[in-house]
Formats: C-alpha cells, sequence, structure tokens
C-alpha cells in the first residue's frame, strides 16, 4: 500500500517529518546536549566577570555553533525550532541552580538570535511561554546575583520590549502543542511481541508487584472494579424491595465459586454478609488504584459538584422570577374575561401552586449545598468518595 510519509515521488529529496522532533529518537538526546551544555557552563561561570561572554566560548566549544542550520525543510524545522526553544525553556525552574537557569536563559537568547536572517531559510518569530513560567522569569531578576543581573534584565527585556514572547494559558492546562514532550516513542519488535504475548496470557519478562505482568494487573483491576459494580446496583435494588439479601451475596461471588454450589441447598449468609463482601471486593480495588488517582477523582467530583450547585442555585432564582412575571401577564390579560369568583378561585390555586413550587425548589438548593458540604467533610477527614467505609458503620 502507497504512504505518503515519506514522499513516493521519483527522485523527490527525502526529508524528516516534522513528528521525528516531537519523539524519543529527538527529544531524549536534545535534552542530553542541553544537559552537557549547561554543566560545562555551570563549571566555567565560577569566574563573576562576563557570564557571556563564557557561555559563547561554552557554546562553541560544545559544537552548538551551527544548530540552526541542520534543518532545512520550513514544515520540519518549524517544528524543530520550536521543540528546541521549548526544551531550553524547560530548564528554567526550582529545582535547578541558578548557573544552569542563567545558562538556559542565555542558550534560548543565543538559539533564537543565531536564526539566519536570508528569507529563502524559515525562521520562527516568536517563543510559546506559559504565563506562570514567565512570572517565574521576571522574579529571577531580583534574585539574580549583581554581577549576572544586568546581562539577565537585558535579555529579558529583549524579549519583552519586541513581543517575542508568544503567552499561553498555565502549566497546567497544558497549553502547548503537543503537551508533553516526546510525543511519541519508539517499541522495539521484541517489546511489542511480549506485550502481545502478555496480553493473551503468556509470561512476560516485565512483571510488577506481585509477580503479575502490567497488562495481568490491568485487567484483574478491570474485572474487580466490574465486580464492585454490579454489588452496588444489587444494593440499590435491594433497596428498592427488588431483590433480597441472598441475591446480592451470591451475585458478588466469583464465578467460580458460584459454579460450585451444585448440591441444591443455597447458603443463606448472616445479616452483615453483603457488607463484608462488599468490603472485600471494595479493598482488592483500591489496592490496584493508585492514591494519586483517587485524590484527583476526588477533586474533580467536588469541583463538579460545587458548579452543579451554584447552577441548580441561579436556576432556581431566575425560574421563579420568570414564574412571577409570566403570572403576572397573564393576569393582566384575562382579568376583563373572568368573573369575580372564578379570579378568587384562581388566586387561592396560584398562591397555593406558588408556596408549593418554593417549598421544592428551595428543597433543591438545600439539597445541593448539603451534598457539598458532606463531600468536602469526607475528604477533610480522609475519607474519600471510594474509601468511605459501609453506610452503616
Amino acid at each position: 500500500m502507497a504512504s505518503v510519509i515519506p514522499s513516493v515521488t521519483p527522485n523527490a529529496r527525502s526529508t524528516l517529518q516534522r513528528e521525528y522532533f516531537t519523539s524519543e529518537l529527538f527529544v531524549n538526546p536534545a535534552r542530553s546536549d542541553i544537559e552537557d551544555l549547561l554543566a560545562s557552563f555551570e563549571e566555567a561561570v565560577e569566574q563573576p566577570l562576563k557570564p557571556f561572554d563564557i557561555f559563547k566560548t561554552v557554546w562553541s566549544q560544545e559544537g552548538w555553533k551551527f544548530t540552526c542550520l541542520y534543518i532545512w525543510e520550513d514544515t520540519a524545522r518549524d517544528q524543530y525550532l520550536q521543540t528546541m526553544l521549548r526544551l531550553f525553556l524547560e530548564r528554567v525552574k526550582d529545582s535547578e541552580s541558578f548557573a544552569r537557569q542563567l545558562g538556559a536563559v542565555f542558550g534560548l537568547y543565543t538559539f533564537f538570535q543565531q536564526q539566519a536572517t536570508i528569507k529563502s531559510l524559515y525562521s520562527v518569530s516568536s517563543i510559546e511561554i506559559t504565563i506562570d513560567k514567565l512570572e517565574y522569569l521576571c522574579s529571577l531578576c531580583k534574585e539574580s546575583p549583581v554581577a549576572h543581573q544586568p546581562y539577565y534584565v537585558f535579555i529579558l527585556r529583549y524579549f519583552l520590549e519586541r513581543d517575542i514572547f508568544h503567552i499561553l494559558p498555565h502549566s497546567s492546562l497544558q497549553p502547548y502543542n503537543p503537551t508533553r514532550l516526546p510525543a511519541s516513542f519508539v517499541v522495539s519488535r521484541e517489546s511489542s511481541s511480549g506485550a502481545d504475548a502478555s496480553s493473551h496470557g503468556g509470561n512476560s519478562s516485565k512483571t510488577t508487584r506481585g509477580g503479575r505482568t502490567k497488562a495481568e494487573r490491568d485487567r484483574y483491576g478491570r474485572e474487580q472494579w466490574a465486580q464492585l459494580g454490579s454489588l452496588v446496583r444489587l444494593q440499590r435494588q435491594r433497596q428498592k424491595g427488588e431483590v433480597d439479601d441472598v441475591e446480592i451475596a451470591v451475585g458478588a461471588q466469583p464465578h467460580s465459586d458460584a459454579n460450585k454450589n451444585t448440591s441444591g441447598s443455597t447458603p443463606f449468609p448472616d445479616k452483615d454478609s453483603s457488607a463484608v463482601v462488599y468490603r472485600e471486593a471494595k479493598s482488592r480495588v483500591l489496592e490496584v488504584l493508585p492514591k494519586e488517582v483517587e485524590r484527583e477523582a476526588e477533586q474533580r467530583a467536588l469541583q463538579r459538584l460545587k458548579t452543579l450547585a451554584s447552577s441548580v442555585e441561579s436556576d432556581v432564582h431566575s425560574g421563579l422570577k420568570k414564574q412571577r412575571l409570566m403570572e403576572t401577564d397573564d393576569s393582566m390579560m384575562e382579568m376583563e374575561s373572568v368573573t369575580a369568583a372564578q379570579k378568587d378561585n384562581q388566586r387561592q390555586r396560584e398562591e397555593g401552586d406558588d408556596e408549593g413550587g418554593m417549598v421544592s425548589q428551595a428543597h433543591k438548593v438545600s439539597h445541593a449545598s448539603d451534598g457539598v458540604a458532606r463531600l468536602e467533610n469526607m475528604i477533610k477527614n480522609g475519607h474519600g468518595v471510594l474509601r468511605n467505609q459501609w453506610a452503616n458503620e
């Protein structure tokens, strides 16, 4: 089957696709080269005089002098430049020493300024940066040593005065495209065949905690989660009177145990058997589920519940206001066509409906607020949604 990547045109020049510059094959070696550059600069910048001159010397010695001329094709060159600028920016963070952060800023400035000015060679005119990263860059001006401060301030002012920074939303929203680097990974035939074998019940050399492979743990977690969901559904049906405790206990058992009971006598469980089965199934699921994922899900659920509660409150107020306006308009239009007795009866019915509607709407608002308060209290006390104990405890 023909493919458009790479081109099938005869005698066409082969070019790298832009996806290569966001893949593991390019990003990891590029990060390693930047690490070597910053390490060499950190060793050489111990002398406080002229740090940028020292950086330019290290830049040339490490082979960065012609890095902007490596790629010529426009589409691939655009992604190459954007990725390199992004890799320099990611080294400006709290965990790095100030010397390395200063070297990353120098590298960002030098790499951007090294672009060719001829029109036939593509160049980028802006640097994508998140708003929180820009705020951190500005805060470093006050924390920088006195000897290095003029160089750092000059570069930052150069970028800001010429509108070179293309400001993106907060990094927590993952505004970059792609959101993470590397965006793709290379899988060898041996590892891919091993993954296929493990997914079909075969043994894989890569095992995790408990002697199981990752595929086996994922499958085990899905099975336990489905079993827990079926138990919850049966419990809800029992509350409605559709099933009894015996059906809940039998339905929560694994299929292998249920099939063994072929003697015709159904074992009746004790009073708390369904709660015990529920706890066991729940504990098996929680062993597989990471706590970080659980906390993130709880915070999302709490935020969603707050949004719904505020939406219910606003809908209630707007609905009551609209209802009163409609009732006022209708009464004005029908005033001439009804008798005095009919108006009295109609007014009594409307007052009763209005009072009942206001009570039900107020109940909705109160119920939503109580739900938010209960969930906040559960998370605060360390008993989240998933780790909350049985309702009767």
